[in-house]
């Protein structure tokens, strides 16, 4: 498919005679360009100057008034371009390393209820270790089984420290609430 920038062109008769001229309208970035699958990964709009473009590889600003759509496909084969997107296309980006705050909650959660049930059948700290094992095992293609890790030192700090005092919390609010009762 070939994809032909048009321009707009004013013509303007100046007298009665046969010359004219003609004033041509600069071009400005489209947004659609950017939902382009050639130029979805690199290309940025500038803001403030509409007849520019940004390349997010190169870090270059580049004009688009006088040559519009052609401009991009330019940039796109020049050698400084295709040396960047090969560098970015490379590296590794930030997000991959970092697991996303949800999912760290939901991991919590899950050794949270693991540990409370080991605790209410009377387990001990040991045998969790070997439990989160088997559940990575049975749901290997489950993120939040394979992100799980519950050895004795982390189980003995969940009890103690989150589960504990959030049980014991109750049991105080629960006895303050409770009507005195005097035996006689």
């Amino acid at each position: 498919m070939i994809d032909v920038d048009t321009e707009e062109v004013q013509i303007e008769v100046t007298s009665s005679t046969t010359s004219c001229r003609i004033i041509k309208e600069k071009r400005s970035f489209r947004k659609e360009w950017l939902f382009i699958d050639q130029y979805l990964s690199w290309l940025q709009a500038i803001d403030h100057d509409s007849t520019k473009a940004r390349c997010k590889a190169c870090l270059k600003t580049f004009s688009v008034h006088s040559d519009g759509k052609s401009a991009l496909g330019k940039h796109l084969t020049s050698h400084v371009h295709k040396k960047s997107m090969k560098s970015l296309n490379n590296n590794c980006s930030v997000t991959k390393f970092i697991t996303p705050e949800r999912e760290l909650d939901k991991i919590s959660a899950a050794e949270c209820i693991l540990v409370f049930h080991e605790v209410k059948h009377g387990h001990s700290y040991r045998c969790q270790d070997c439990t989160v094992d088997i559940i990575r095992t049975i749901f290997e293609l489950s993120s939040l089984a394979k992100s799980m890790s519950c050895g004795k030192t982390k189980v003995r700090a969940i009890a103690c420290n989150i589960l504990g005092s959030y049980f014991t919390t109750i049991i105080i609010d629960d006895l303050l609430k409770a009507p005195l009762v005097n035996s006689p």
